[in-house]
């Protein structure tokens, strides 16, 4: 059967104990140490492939999602061109009923504003982010924000 990453290296653990323990060390445990950490890099290689084709994937996926938004857009794009193309022979306020499709219209408000810096703050919507490229770069230049701190980190590449 064979062995997970983790259960290999518990099997270390307990063969280099065993090692470590004897009074007199045989050839079996060596050996079984060899094919032990042998097993364990041929897993942690595995390991990096299934990362790297998981990384291909997601690659794929995304550039998918591009193409179908892309694709999307256009449709609607013409859903709009053509509504309005069926709405200049319609004219407004006319119904037309054919059965399998009913051609009408409908009221509805929206709200125009043709300069979007002249609305007062009270009529707008604020977010605010943490702009975590600037905080960065002043706790590197040497200030002191006491609701920030840089933290090294190490991150796996997998090539």
């Amino acid at each position: 059967m064979e062995m997970k990453l983790y259960e290999i290296d518990k099997e270390l653990r307990i063969v280099w104990d065993s090692i470590v323990d004897a009074e007199e060390v045989d050839d079996a445990m060596l050996d079984r140490l060899k094919q032990l950490q042998m097993d364990r890099e041929e897993k942690i290689k595995a390991c990096g492939h299934v990362i790297k084709n998981l990384r291909a994937y997601i690659n794929a996926l995304k550039e998918e999602e591009i193409s179908l938004q892309k694709r999307r857009h256009q449709i609607e794009s013409r859903l709009e061109w053509l509504k309005a193309y069926v709405a200049g022979f319609l004219g407004e306020g006319n119904k037309r009923d054919y059965g399998t499709v009913i051609l009408s219209w409908r009221k509805s408000e929206s709200v125009h504003i043709p300069d979007e810096e002249c609305v007062p703050p009270q009529y707008c919507r604020i977010s605010y982010e943490p702009n975590k490229s600037q905080i960065k770069e002043d706790l590197k230049a040497g200030a002191s924000l006491p609701f920030a701190s840089l933290v090294e980190k190490q991150n796996l590449v997998v090539k």
